[in-house]
């Protein structure tokens, strides 16, 4: 139980669980008795730190109580966060009083961290004068939605608290349609088609996630091939969920990956070139993939995954928006060099 001579960042509690670790039940003493919620790993860094006693003496973060233990915790007070503007070379789709929505470039962050203060796309429009609503906290003003930093396109900024809180609502409940178009290694086994396979966190590599037979979280994708070339295809995807790296994850689950994705990537650009000349595709044409898509790949800042096009109720006015983020540059010549190739095929 809570100390009745806690103050705003010292709070201390009485082990009440045997064999509970400290950590876990700092945790569960934070979340019930306190406005303090803290993570497990914020928490377990203010142990490691020396921010936490147990009967008056540092502990480690795995100690295992004994009812009766006094666990003391200091939460030192949150510096202030102040997001220098910079100048980001990025495109203004809309902006009205309440939003403003822009084309991010690949390779840019959406919003910065702790650990990465600058380079974003929020100092960038920090950079150009935009205010962004607060209520995104910290770290995320008027931060709706992300997208990765190797992916391109469309993204919406809240300016207003109340634009904000509705443009979350509006993610959460899917009352928005949402299109992204991708160039994948491999192609499809249909022209179109649907992924409906649950994602979670991948069960030995954290940093990624993978698709589920048990467990994690619905995830919704629709997909169908615009265009077809030796060994590419060119596609259009409509996402109905919004889970982390969901295309990625869905795509390398069928067996093809989003060219240039260093992470789920099921096969090497020069490695598959070299399949398809084992496939029958003449010397000539494999020359030309060797040295023109590969030039692309290596000059692009990311992958070839472009959120394109998203469709909503503006959030104050009601009004339906549709706004599309055309292609970048070094994705459109890629295009025409297999369109060129696909051509040569023909003749």
């Amino acid at each position: 139980m809570k100390s009745p001579t806690d103050d705003n960042n010292r709070l201390a509690f009485q082990a009440d669980i045997e064999g509970e670790r400290v950590d876990a039940f700092l945790v569960r003493m934070l979340k019930s008795e306190s406005s303090k919620t803290l993570s497990r790993s914020k928490i377990q860094k203010l142990i490691t730190d020396g921010y936490a006693l147990v009967d008056g003496i540092p502990c480690k973060k795995n100690h295992i109580l004994t009812p009766g233990e006094q666990v003391e915790i200091t939460i030192p007070a949150d510096k202030p966060v102040i997001i220098e503007g910079e100048q980001i070379d990025f495109d203004i789709l809309h902006e009205d009083d309440d939003l403003i929505i822009v084309s991010k470039p690949a390779g840019v962050i959406t919003h910065p961290t702790e650990l990465m203060p600058s380079g974003t796309l929020v100092n960038g429009l920090i950079g150009r004068g935009i205010q962004l609503a607060p209520a995104g906290g910290k770290y995320r003003p008027g931060v709706v939605h992300r997208l990765d930093k190797e992916t391109s396109g469309i993204l919406a900024f809240a300016k207003t608290d109340k634009a904000y809180y509705r443009m979350v609502e509006i993610f959460k409940e899917r009352q928005i349609e949402k299109y992204y178009r991708a160039v994948v290694i491999g192609n499809m086994r249909d022209m179109k088609g649907s992924f409906d396979l649950n994602i979670g966190r991948h069960p030995k590599n954290r940093v990624k996630m993978a698709a589920m037979k048990e467990g994690g979280k619905e995830a919704i994708t629709d997909y169908k091939v615009l265009e077809r070339y030796f060994g590419f295809d060119s596609l259009e995807l409509q996402i109905h969920t919004g889970r982390t790296h969901q295309i990625r994850v869905h795509l390398a689950h069928s067996g093809r990956s989003v060219l240039n994705d260093h992470v789920y990537g099921t096969r090497k650009l020069t490695d598959h070139i070299r399949w398809l000349g084992m496939k029958g595709l003449p010397a000539d044409r494999i020359g030309k993939l060797m040295k023109n898509v590969k030039a692309i790949v290596s000059e692009y800042q990311g992958m070839f995954l472009h959120a394109e096009n998203l469709i909503f109720r503006h959030p104050v006015s009601y009004l339906e928006m549709n706004i599309t983020a055309p292609l970048p540059e070094c994705y459109s010549r890629l295009l025409e060099i297999l369109r060129d190739l696909a051509r040569e095929d023909m003749e």
